[in-house]
């Protein structure tokens, strides 16, 4: 039963991929990433600018909460379903698995510090620090595969760098 999901899920991103095309689907991720920057830097303005008012500090909780969540389920959904994914096919791999882990830290210090004490402002402001800091990362890693992309020297599906660039046509 589990398999055949699976297979399914796989099998219709493999058409939605062949007819939105892997540039569209690398221009929307790399659209998701500034998006989630834009959105981390806005609560850092806005948390500074007011000193503490309550609904800046849920704003900066909600969105860093909200795009790490997506950013892992669009990592986890493309490990489960795209046939060779790479996860880090950008070098230095190190720099985004780097920032995969900041992403990670920022989620429960941003999580954490919002439970033990919903309005601090400390912990929000440094979360979306780190935030902003590592979807500036993710921009850059969806600028190379989605050039490599267009440029046919990378695999469009996985993005991972190919030895010959593929034939135009």
């Amino acid at each position: 039963m589990g398999n055949s999901i699976s297979t399914s899920l796989r099998n219709g991103f493999t058409s939605c991929l062949n007819v939105v095309g892997a540039v569209w689907v690398n221009m929307l991720l790399g659209l998701s990433y500034t998006v989630f920057l834009g959105l981390a830097a806005t609560s850092i303005v806005l948390i500074m600018a007011n000193d503490g008012l309550s609904w800046h500090i849920a704003f900066g909780f909600g969105t860093g909460v909200g795009s790490a969540v997506i950013h892992f389920a669009i990592m986890l959904g493309a490990l489960g379903v795209v046939d060779g994914y790479v996860l880090y096919p950008v070098a230095p791999r190190f720099l985004f698995a780097s920032a995969d882990v900041v992403i990670g830290l920022a989620f429960g210090l941003v999580t954490g510090g919002y439970v033990m004490d919903s309005t601090a402002t400390t912990l929000p402001i440094v979360s979306s620090f780190m935030f902003a800091l590592a979807y500036g990362v993710m921009c850059y890693k969806i600028a190379v595969i989605l050039i490599g992309v267009v440029n046919r020297t990378r695999d469009p599906r996985t993005g991972e760098l190919l030895d010959t660039p593929l034939p135009r046509g």
